[in-house]
């Protein structure tokens, strides 16, 4: 099972694979089948050592006095059946020990993702406690005890699928949340000209709001999506030229203006990093630059405090 690993709003993405859980559940299915071929078979062979074996040592004594040659192997055969059973069962219980430790680490495991997936501790599947001591009269294990052990790994592996489908869910959540979010660089390699907020307008020489960020570079400089999300824009536009508005969803909307020419057309999808459009010099311009802006319910937001965001989480460990 593929992962990818986010925090809620700008996260670094992380992935894994889930081999250890495929492992595992495929070893309780071996376990289950000869498990249930050897009880089906065990009582068979209990019944016929009881009934071989009483009648057997009761009458021994007697039938050598009358047959001094008398025949045990019914007697031979009846112990030789019980000692394979037994030896059977061992060596199942030994693979069950094997199978248990890794389900050990399966908990270790899904502890460390639910941490990473930002799930509170309440929510989480209880830590597993350490094991150990000395030996101390080591015995077998009987049939029933075999088929005890293997039901409780059983229901454990299937609370642990469970739980484990808890943190897929949040991680696809928080994947999507990710990728419909702005943070990524619209422009590679491009430095911010003018920021965000009051500035003199390099047109009129007024005191005016910037609702935005500039980016200059030289035209035909490949401009990209900033998150995913839907084209609802790509036309021309008196103040911003050639524009291309994109929305994310809840109410979130990115501006990309100046360009010089469209590589998406209204009712597009694209992905977060996808080409829209090249950067250019086109309406109220005074050269070549992208005006990158991020709008949140209706209001004009800071770009900045996005792309730092994101910036931040991508160098976190």
């Amino acid at each position: 099972m593929h992962i990818i690993i986010t925090d809620s709003k700008h996260a670094k993405v992380r992935s894994f694979q889930l081999g250890l859980l495929q492992l595992v559940l495929s070893g309780l299915g071996f376990l289950a089948l000869v498990l249930s071929t050897i009880l089906a078979w065990w009582p068979v062979a209990r019944d016929g050592v009881a009934v071989h074996g009483q009648g057997q040592v009761a009458n021994t004594a007697a039938l050598q006095q009358l047959l001094p040659a008398v025949d045990t192997a019914n007697l031979d055969s009846a112990t030789e059946a019980e000692s394979l059973v037994q030896q059977n069962i061992d060596a199942l219980a030994k693979r069950l020990g094997v199978m248990q430790a890794r389900m050990i680490q399966l908990d270790a495991l899904s502890a460390r993702l639910a941490e990473l997936a930002g799930l509170p501790e309440s929510e989480a599947s209880p830590a597993p406690g350490g094991e150990g001591g000395a030996l101390v009269e080591p015995r077998s294990m009987t049939a029933q005890e075999l088929s005890s052990a293997l039901d409780v790994l059983t229901q454990n592996s299937e609370e642990q699928m469970a739980w484990l489908s808890v943190i897929e869910d949040s991680l696809n959540h928080q994947e999507w949340a990710n990728a419909l979010t702005p943070g990524r660089r619209p422009v590679e390699g491009l430095s911010v000209g003018s920021s965000f907020g009051r500035r003199i307008d390099p047109i009129t020489g007024k005191v005016a709001t910037h609702t935005g960020l500039d980016f200059p570079g030289p035209q035909g400089t490949p401009v990209s999506a900033s998150a995913g999300g839907i084209v609802v824009s790509a036309n021309w536009h008196a103040g911003y030229g050639r524009l291309v508005e994109i929305e994310h969803g809840n109410g979130v909307l990115t501006r990309y203006a100046h360009l010089k020419a469209f590589k998406v057309a209204q009712g597009d999808v694209v992905k977060p990093g996808q080409v829209i459009g090249l950067l250019g010099n086109s309406g109220r311009s005074t050269g070549p630059h992208l005006h990158f802006e991020v709008w949140v319910a209706g209001r004009v937001r800071n770009p900045a405090t996005y792309l730092r965001d994101h910036a931040h989480q991508a160098r976190a460990p």
